[in-house]
């Protein structure tokens, strides 16, 4: 599936799961890395430049070049679903702080900074 690819998610409740939200692939590119011990996301391959869309609805609450942890710059999104999405290596950053975006929003193009061997996305959910 590439960006733009809709995947619909629910959450569980007493009745039991029902549709609350919708997701879609940030970005379209090869899964270049998965989770494991010492990598806290996944990575996909793409070039500096490409494209980076809001993977579900919520609130900006980082964006910029302002990572301490090696995500160089990077954009942190708190979803109204109550995920927190980290993606990190960008180029550019197109949204602000206290924003709200959709899903598919383009919300900035990928990059190669930070603590990063080659272009690419990290995408963390947590």
């Amino acid at each position: 599936m590439g960006a733009g690819a809709v995947v619909n998610a629910g959450t569980a409740g007493a009745q039991g799961w029902s549709a609350s939200c919708s997701w879609e692939w940030p970005v379209s590119g090869s899964l270049s890395q998965g989770y494991h011990a010492g990598h806290d996301g996944v990575d996909f391959a793409v070039n500096v430049g490409t494209a980076l869309h809001a993977p579900t609805s919520g609130t900006i609450s980082v964006a910029g070049p302002n990572d301490p942890g090696g995500y160089g710059t990077y954009i942190q999104l708190e979803a109204d679903s109550g995920e927190q999405i980290q993606m990190g290596h960008l180029s550019e950053t197109w949204v602000g702080v206290g924003q709200h975006v959709e899903v598919g929003d383009q919300i900035g193009a990928t990059g190669n900074t930070g603590s990063s061997t080659g272009p690419h996305l990290h995408l963390r959910i947590h």
